[in-house]
């Protein structure tokens, strides 16, 4: 597995939604989706139990640990050579993951980047 997208959520469900559809839609199959729930009490635990048996999400469940913790433990929890993080506010176009592949390919280089949404 070459991406692990994290995914860290408090309480922005509808958001999330909109973050996750867009992760749904890639182009590109060789990667997984990281869940953390930093416990959201808006539906978000529901939801990800629906997404888990649709799309095959992991989730991973915190106590109101904050941003740092849940990005963190969302790495802990990786299976990728590359880590990807995604704001539950943000979505992404359907070519992300392959544009980022080709990009480390070609530049042979680790790449960081702010997305802006």
């Amino acid at each position: 597995m070459i991406f692990s997208v994290i995914v860290p959520t408090y309480n922005r469900l509808p958001s999330l939604k909109r973050a996750l559809e867009s992760l749904y839609i890639q182009d590109f199959s060789d990667f997984e989706i990281i869940v953390v729930n930093d416990g959201s009490k808006d539906g978000t635990a529901e939801y990800l139990v629906q997404a888990v048996r649709e799309h095959s999400i992991r989730v991973v469940e915190l106590s109101d640990l904050g941003i740092a913790a849940a990005r963190n433990r969302g790495a802990e929890a990786a299976k990728g050579n590359i880590l990807a993080f995604l704001d539950d506010d943000c979505s992404v176009y359907p070519t992300w993951l392959h544009d980022l592949e080709a990009a480390l390919h070609r530049h042979r280089a680790s790449l960081v980047f702010r997305l802006q949404c």
